[in-house]
């Protein structure tokens, strides 16, 4: 008999998935799993993830593979991650600026 993908499940790897304003979902974050009419379990990675650039007040993740769906809660918060040039180089900062 054909083996076929029943159902998918994700894992977060941390208890909480959070994210600033505008920053791209991170695949390394949670592992996808194919759950098979076999009862058996197999991790995928070539799933696609929805939104791929997180905005606040989003909550969750969606996640599909072979049509099957899932979402995944994940916190976005409110404040942008600050990008800084310096000389050339690019710098990262959780440095956090609340605009009003």
């Amino acid at each position: 008999p054909e083996i076929d993908v029943s159902s998918i499940e994700v894992q977060p790897l941390s208890e909480k998935l959070q994210y600033y304003n505008g920053e791209e979902f991170d695949p390394s974050e949670i592992v996808v799993n194919a759950i098979l009419s076999n009862g058996k379990k197999v991790e995928v990675t070539n799933y696609k993830a929805s939104p791929q650039i997180l905005t606040y007040p989003s909550d969750s993740i969606g996640i599909e593979y072979e049509g099957h769906k899932a979402l995944v809660d994940a916190v976005v918060l409110k404040e942008d991650k600050i990008n800084i040039d310096v000389n050339g180089v690019k710098l990262k900062t959780d440095i956090i600026w609340n605009f009003l």
